[in-house]
């Protein structure tokens, strides 16, 4: 039976989403389309295309944040409180290493067995290979749960 992530039930179908921007930013050229020969009438074209690209930017960057951005921007914070509290209340270290060796950072549980590395230990540089010579667990991102 799939376990459902309840973290992502927020966060709408990438097609609802195109579908909403597509409708917003219909909806924002019609107005424009309509608003614009009583704002301007008689005028030249290039002061009618900066005129509608100016109205379709005003008129739709509100609602593309309210229905858009915006829940995309909380989700993605909660995920962050989410991650960042798991990481930090781990049992286990934790130790972030980037491609080049250095530690980026470590979980609570590494600070507390932190007297047992050297002084320098932020700035130590690992060796891939004796990390898993010494049977030390390492998960790449091309490993997958």
């Amino acid at each position: 039976m799939k376990q459902r992530n309840e973290g992502f039930a927020s966060i709408a179908s990438p097609l609802h989403l195109l579908f909403t921007v597509l409708g917003i930013v219909f909806l924002a050229e019609a107005v424009t389309m309509l608003i614009l020969p009583l704002l301007l009438p008689g005028a030249r074209s290039t002061i009618t295309a900066i005129a509608d690209a100016f109205l379709l930017v005003v008129l739709s960057a509100p609602f593309l944040w309210w229905f858009v951005v915006r829940p995309l921007r909380s989700t993605a914070v909660a995920e962050h409180v989410r991650a960042t509290t798991i990481v930090a209340h781990a049992v286990d270290g934790i130790i972030t290493i980037n491609e080049r060796g250095v530690v980026e950072s470590c979980n609570q549980a590494v600070e507390n067995i932190r007297l047992h590395f050297p002084t320098s230990f932020y700035k130590a540089h690992f060796c891939m290979r004796c990390l898993r010579k010494n049977g030390l667990p390492l998960l790449s991102t091309r490993q997958r749960f």
